[in-house]
């Protein structure tokens, strides 16, 4: 329980200082570089609580491959603090609701051109992660969990269509990712964490040029296939 209170007070002592500092230089100089540094900071101080480290196999075609839409599995809060932490910038993806609520952290997201999620499947969220596209321009990468949710077993669930329809509609390539340990540093729903390692492997990219919207399922499964090949037996 020790290192979940460091992680925990990692989050209570650096998140309002580094918001706010994003969002000062953000409205003086609409730098949303300057962002992205504060949460490496954040991420790399939270992994350090933990006692973890981040392996990152393949980072050379997250590099090449720009802009792209990235889709990795989502078992543990460490997912997100280790892509966070090794994407290059710019990044951007959709997030829960609730985490726009948070004062400062919500101000921050927005500046950094995050969107909010219901996660209902409606059609405003559709409406709202097509937005994100506008990262595009930039070169970003949007990053997507496609289960929806954190998996407290660590297991790889059905991904959601979301990602691929934004992915065929602007025909950027689909970059699927598979992270490996994240949920024995911290299972999802749990403030228990422990030491280990989370291994991010960046796979073959899947052109999506000349696809259309009926090719959406065809561009989820081999995405999912890919990153359930690419995880061990525990969580496939």
């Amino acid at each position: 329980m020790i290192r979940g209170l460091l992680v925990a007070l990692i989050h209570l002592l650096l998140v309002p200082p580094l918001a706010s500092l994003a969002a000062i230089v953000h409205l003086l100089r609409s730098d949303t570089d300057f962002g992205y540094r504060c949460a490496r900071i954040w991420t790399e101080a939270l992994f350090r609580a933990a006692g973890a480290r981040v392996r990152v196999e393949g980072m050379e075609t997250l590099e090449r491959c720009r802009p792209a839409v990235v889709v990795a599995n989502h078992s543990s809060n460490f997912d997100v603090f280790a892509l966070s932490r090794v994407v290059p910038a710019p990044f951007l993806f959709p997030a829960k609701s609730s985490l726009f609520r948070i004062p400062l952290f919500g101000a921050a997201m927005h500046q950094m051109g995050m969107v909010p999620l219901d996660r209902t499947g409606s059609m405003r969220d559709v409406e709202r992660i097509d937005r994100l596209a506008h990262g595009f321009r930039r070169r970003a990468l949007l990053l997507f969990f496609p289960e929806g949710t954190r998996v407290r077993d660590g297991r790889l669930r059905r991904f959601k269509k979301g990602a691929f329809v934004v992915a065929i509609k602007h025909g950027v390539p689909v970059i699927p990712v598979a992270i490996v340990g994240a949920h024995r540093v911290q299972p999802a729903g749990s403030w228990r964490v422990r030491p280990g390692t989370v291994t991010i492997r960046v796979l073959e990219p899947i052109p999506t040029t000349g696809l259309d919207y009926e090719d959406r399922d065809a561009v989820r499964e081999r995405a999912e296939r890919a990153i359930r090949e690419a995880l061990p037996d525990d969580q496939r």
